[in-house]
């Protein structure tokens, strides 16, 4: 995984990444993300957030990442809450901060990872399927990339088999 840094699901980290993706003004493609849709239930939609489209595009591999530390994508499950997305595989919350919660949801939805919100289920469907993923800090770590190097080279090189150096 040469060309990718695996990300782990953390507060730091998830203030990094919505910082570094959200539009400036060099943005030369912005990224219109709302959560909260008028057609999704709300009585409105929420105030949108603006990102920087190649830079969105960019961190996908590690938006992925970090999602793929939640629970829910390790049980499988076909969407994620307000409060699942608080809890990783091991069962411990990554933040009470309802704010990098409300960033992650950000980031997932313009990554166009999951749905909006849904204001009757308050459900948000993953729109492509999520691998399963470990926090580099997990003692299993090393022998997971070892099982899983050829997938996760695919995953995490945009689809491209890995080059012979």
């Amino acid at each position: 995984m040469s060309s990718f840094t695996p990300t782990n699901l953390n507060e730091q980290n998830i203030n990094k990444l919505f910082k570094q993706c959200l539009a400036t003004t060099q943005t030369q493609k912005p990224l219109r993300c709302v959560l909260f849709q008028k057609e999704k239930g709300f009585p409105q939609d929420s105030r949108p957030i603006f990102f920087d489209g190649d830079i969105i595009n960019a961190a996908i591999p590690a938006i992925k990442y970090v999602l793929g530390q939640l629970k829910a994508v390790h049980q499988k499950e076909p969407s994620i809450t307000t409060t699942s997305v608080k809890t990783t595989y091991q069962n411990i919350d990554w933040t009470s901060n309802k704010n990098l919660v409300i960033a992650l949801l950000h980031l997932a939805t313009a990554a166009n990872l999951i749905s909006p919100i849904d204001a009757k289920t308050a459900n948000m469907d993953f729109i492509k399927e999520l691998f399963p993923t470990l926090s580099t800090k997990d003692p299993n770590f090393d022998n997971w990339v070892n099982e899983n190097i050829l997938k996760l080279e695919k995953m995490y090189n945009n689809g491209q088999e890995p080059a012979d150096d």
